[in-house]
């Protein structure tokens, strides 16, 4: 299950940051920066596919997956997603500290 829903833990921290700045801008600008949140979204989706795929060796489809759900995650103009990813992180940083337990 770690290895389905975790996601690397600097994506996360990553993601969430973005996020939260983003979200900043968007009730700074009253909904005007929600424009920069999508095209800043897919630019995620990319980033953290790559890290996925080469960070943690997860397949390339579960990798582009978590990456299309992080960048659209962080496209939503609220602070809410960034739970969820924060949560996905914590999987992700379980998941590095069993294998280094275990391996």
């Amino acid at each position: 299950m770690l290895q389905t829903v975790g996601l690397h833990p600097l994506a996360a921290v990553v993601v969430v940051g973005v996020d939260t700045m983003l979200f900043g801008g968007t009730v700074v600008t009253a909904g005007v920066g929600w424009a920069a949140s999508l095209p800043v979204g897919c630019a995620l989706c990319v980033g953290v596919a790559l890290l996925q795929r080469n960070g943690f060796s997860d397949s390339w489809g579960l990798a582009v997956g978590k990456g299309i759900v992080a960048g659209l995650l962080t496209a939503v103009p609220t602070p809410l997603p960034s739970a969820l990813i924060a949560g996905g992180g914590a999987a992700g940083a379980a998941r590095l500290l069993l294998n280094r337990r275990n391996g």
